[in-house]
C-alpha cells in the first residue's frame, strides 16, 4: 500500500475532512493528514472554537500535531519513498518539514491545484491615497508590514523544493500554464463542488428563498492566524448593514422569498452575529433551490455558476479598512461573470428593471469561466479528486 501524507494548518472540520481526503477509503493508498495549526498558533487552536460552539470532528487519519517533540517522533517513523502533499500555509515551519521529508526521507512531491480565482489587479495609488486621507499612521505600519511580508516570502520561496513528481489540477488556467513549460506528469480532475453538482444536478426543488453566502469575517481564521494583525474592518458594524440590506430585500419582495444564510464551514456552532438563519454543511444545496444568490467574492459563488443561478454580489466602503483585496475581488467577478454590484452603505433601491438585470444570467460568461478557471469543459468529467490521485499514485 502506497502512503500519501498531507500537511496543513487547519481545523478538522467535516469540510477540510474531506478537502484533504482524510475520509477515503482505498486499498492502494492510505491518506494521512497532519495539522500544525497547533503549532503555528496555538492561541487560536484552544481558543478558535470552545465546548459549545465546536464544529470539529473525529478522523483517525486527520491528525493534530501538538508539539515539536510529536512531530518529531511522526517524521522520523515516515516510511521512505512516501508521496508528500504541502496544503499548509506557507510558513517557515511548513517548508522546513517539506524540505526534510523530500531530501532525507526521499519523499516524492506532488501538487494539487484548485479552486482558483482570478488574478485580481491591485490601483495601489488609489489604494494609498485612500488610507492617506484617513489615517498616515496606519499607511506608514501598512507599507512596512507589506514590504515585511514580502521579502519573507521570497526567501521561503528560495529555500523551498520547486519541482513536483505529479501535478494534479482540475482548471485549464493551469493546465496551459504547465504545458508551456513542457511539464510532464499533469493530471486532471473534477472541482470537488463540480463534483457534488454532478451528484444533485437532477434533484431541484421549489424556488422559495435567497441565499446569502457567508464569508465569515467576524473571525476570520486566516487573519487570525498573522502574528501582526493590522485592520480596522469592523466586523458588528458589517453585520448591521447587512442585516439592514437583507429587510430591505425581503420587504421589495413582500416577504415573499426570506433569505437563508448559508454559514461559512469554520463558522462555530450557535455563534451567530444577527438573527437570522445559518444552516451549515449544506451550501450546495441552498444554491441550486434558490432564487437568488447573494455574496462577496466566497468561493463557494462557484456553485452558482454550476447551477445557472443570477449572483447579486454585495460591496461596502469598510472592506477597504481592511484590505483592498475584497473590493478588487467583487469587481473582477463582475467583469468576468456580468453580476451587478450594490453597495450596501446605500439606501436599497430597487425597481422592475433593475430586478430584472440583476435575476439575468449571462450563460456565455458562465461557461466561459467555468472551462478556464473551475474545469476543462462544462458537463463533462475528469473524474472525482480522490479517485484521480489514488489511481495514479498507486501506479507509480
Amino acid at each position: 500500500m502506497k502512503n500519501l501524507f498531507v500537511l496543513c494548518s487547519h481545523f478538522r472540520t467535516p469540510h477540510t475532512v474531506r478537502q484533504f481526503g482524510a475520509n477515503y477509503k482505498n486499498k492502494k493508498i492510505k491518506i494521512t493528514v497532519f495539522s500544525i495549526l497547533p503549532l503555528l498558533n496555538p492561541k487560536v487552536f484552544k481558543s478558535f472554537y470552545n465546548k459549545k460552539n465546536d464544529i470539529t470532528i473525529n478522523n483517525k487519519n486527520f491528525i493534530n500535531i501538538k508539539s515539536y517533540f510529536e512531530l518529531f517522533k511522526i517524521l522520523n517513523k515516515c516510511s521512505n519513498q512516501s508521496y508528500f502533499y504541502n496544503a499548509a500555509k506557507l510558513s517557515l515551519t511548513s517548508t522546513l518539514i517539506e524540505l526534510f521529508l523530500i531530501n532525507f526521507k526521499r519523499f516524492k512531491k506532488i501538487q494539487i491545484i484548485g479552486e482558483i480565482s482570478p488574478k485580481i489587479k491591485n490601483e495601489f495609488f488609489k489604494e494609498f491615497l485612500y488610507i492617506y486621507k484617513r489615517d498616515k499612521v496606519f499607511l506608514i505600519k501598512k507599507i512596512l508590514l507589506f514590504c515585511f511580508y514580502k521579502i519573507f516570502i521570497i526567501f521561503l520561496n528560495i529555500i523551498s523544493i520547486k519541482k513536483s513528481s505529479f501535478i494534479f489540477l482540475d482548471n485549464k488556467k493551469y493546465c496551459e500554464f504547465f504545458d508551456k513549460k513542457s511539464h510532464y506528469n499533469i493530471y486532471k480532475y473534477d472541482n470537488e463542488n463540480y463534483t457534488k453538482y454532478l451528484e444533485s444536478s437532477k434533484q431541484r426543488k421549489s424556488k422559495k428563498y435567497i441565499v446569502f453566502l457567508d464569508q465569515d469575517f467576524d473571525h476570520n481564521f486566516d487573519f487570525s492566524l498573522r502574528t501582526i494583525k493590522l485592520s480596522k474592518f469592523d466586523s458588528k458594524i458589517y453585520w448591521k448593514k447587512i442585516d439592514i440590506f437583507f429587510s430591505e430585500l425581503e420587504k421589495y419582495f413582500k416577504y415573499k422569498y426570506k433569505i437563508v444564510i448559508a454559514s461559512h464551514h469554520r463558522r462555530p456552532k450557535g455563534d451567530y452575529p444577527i438573527k437570522r438563519k445559518f444552516i451549515h454543511n449544506n451550501t450546495g444545496n441552498l444554491v441550486k433551490d434558490s432564487i437568488l444568490v447573494l455574496g462577496h467574492y466566497s468561493l463557494s459563488i462557484n456553485y452558482a455558476i454550476f447551477y445557472n443561478k443570477p449572483v447579486l454580489l454585495l460591496n461596502t466602503n469598510i472592506f477597504n479598512l481592511h484590505t483592498f483585496t475584497r473590493k478588487n475581488s467583487i469587481n473582477i467577478l463582475r467583469k468576468k461573470l456580468g453580476f451587478k454590484i450594490m453597495n450596501i452603505d446605500k439606501k436599497i433601491f430597487l425597481n422592475k428593471k433593475i430586478l430584472e438585470k440583476v435575476l439575468m444570467v449571462n450563460k456565455k460568461k458562465y461557461i466561459a469561466y467555468f472551462n478556464k478557471y473551475l474545469g476543462f469543459s462544462f458537463n463533462q468529467t475528469k473524474g472525482e479528486k480522490w479517485a484521480v490521485i489514488s489511481r495514479v499514485l498507486a501506479k507509480n
